[in-house]
């Protein structure tokens, strides 16, 4: 959704830091990494013969060394990448970024910058199954590593800036703000298959710090608003916790967990 040149900007902390509890700190050998897309086992995923990944999934999500992280935090995604070598061990990782700022403004061009970027990798074990049911989880450990800060910038074009304006300066959109801070992350022009609008620019408006979103249409003469709407940024994230034999897999039992913000940036 982000457009303008992006310039990322990433590198892995050097410190590695014992930290009390489960918790450890660590680098990776990556390299140069950015927060990846979101990647789960979820609702539409068939059930798992040995674990539940609602159950790993709560167990290393709820404990105080991830909520620390994920309580308050921009954007959060969680994956079930495979584990170790182990058939007792499953893993869970979870990708945050803990706070945008933006600077500039729509006629200058935007810096906008995310910081408190980690990931946490949880490592839990499962019991041997009892009539085929594995019921007993335990975390046994969760390692954190840190990146520094992201950042990419935004700019506009004479023509896109004209449509911006007329966009900003409508009451329909003010009112739909609620007195929040916004930044314009894109400008573009309506595809042909939307009927309705096809031909109109699209804005769009983006809560800093915040999950709230704003679309606003304007006219292709960039005279005028024919339409805005509002919608919540915010993404859930729903993980198998049991099998309920005979039905579908939409309807199996699971545990969701929603993020403030739904892409990777």
């Amino acid at each position: 959704m982000r457009s303008g040149a992006i310039i990322i900007l990433v590198a892995l902390l050097v410190a590695v830091i014992g930290v009390a509890g489960y918790l450890s700190v660590s680098t990776s050998n990556a390299g140069t990494s950015s927060s990846p897309g979101v990647s789960y086992q979820g609702s539409t995923t068939t059930p798992t013969p040995s674990w539940y990944p609602g159950k790993v999934v709560s167990l290393v999500i709820d404990s105080p060394e991830v909520q620390f992280y994920v309580v308050s935090a921009y954007s959060y995604y969680i994956q079930t990448p495979p584990a170790p070598d182990d058939s007792d061990l499953a893993a869970v990782k979870v990708t945050v970024t803990g706070n945008q700022s933006v600077s500039g403004n729509w006629t200058t061009g935007y810096t906008i910058s995310y910081a408190g970027n980690e990931s946490l990798y949880g490592l839990v074990r499962f019991s041997q199954p009892v009539n085929y049911t594995y019921t007993h989880y335990t975390l046994v450990n969760v390692t954190l590593t840190k990146y520094s800060v992201e950042s990419q910038s935004i700019m506009f074009d004479a023509q896109q800036q004209r449509v911006i304006q007329v966009a900003l300066t409508n009451s329909s959109v003010k009112a739909l703000m609620k007195g929040n801070l916004f930044y314009v992350n894109s400008v573009a022009i309506t595809p042909g298959f939307n009927g309705t609008y096809a031909g109109d620019y699209i804005v769009s408006l983006q809560q800093v710090n915040g999950a709230e979103g704003i679309g606003v249409f304007v006219n292709a003469g960039a005279t005028t608003v024919v339409a805005s709407n509002e919608a919540s940024e915010a993404q859930s994230m729903c993980f198998q916790t049991g099998t309920n034999y005979g039905v579908p897999v939409s309807d199996q039992p699971e545990v969701c967990f929603t993020s403030p913000w739904s892409t990777a940036h």
